[in-house]
């Protein structure tokens, strides 16, 4: 079954996807979980916020990380702001700094100031010294994430 087709037959038996109480709705949700996950993150994005956390609940940990990364900014603030610590935690651990600072307007000081509790010190620093640059400069543009090789090193190494 192509994914629009799935899709719609979620939109159908909602509930019964997320609850998994019938034999199609563990079907519907099993096909949901074997597409990759930018697709599921499109099929997120369109759906109610409350429809929303209810689907993303019944994912596993290690699924809910991958389609966050595809979610749009927006929704990645959303999402952070309506999952429980312990994933939030996994969330910003598996988020590269640019990424976490990219979503640093969408939030409120209050929220800001707990994913800062949540994170490693040494990430914590580099995203405020991050934060310094505005969004259209060099600074706020670049990756800081650069991988330098030694002058030694040769191709086939």
């Amino acid at each position: 079954m192509n994914p629009e087709k799935i899709f719609e037959q979620i939109e159908r038996h909602f509930d019964s996807v997320v609850l998994q109480d019938s034999e199609l709705g563990k079907e519907l949700w099993r096909a949901l979980v074997n597409l990759h996950p930018a697709d599921i993150a499109a099929y997120m994005s369109n759906i109610s916020k409350d429809q929303f956390v209810r689907l993303y609940a019944t994912f596993t940990q290690p699924l809910q990380i991958d389609i966050f990364h595809y979610l749009s900014d927006s929704y990645k603030a959303y999402t952070l702001s309506v999952v429980d610590d312990k994933l939030k935690t996994k969330i910003l651990e598996s988020m590269s700094l640019d990424e976490f600072t990219d979503l640093v307007d969408l939030v409120d000081k209050e929220e800001l100031a707990h994913y800062f509790k949540l994170m490693r010190k040494k990430d914590r620093n580099l995203v405020i010294s991050l934060m310094k640059f505005g969004p259209d400069s060099a600074g706020g543009v670049m990756d800081i994430n650069v991988i330098s090789l030694s002058n030694d090193l040769t191709v086939s190494k």
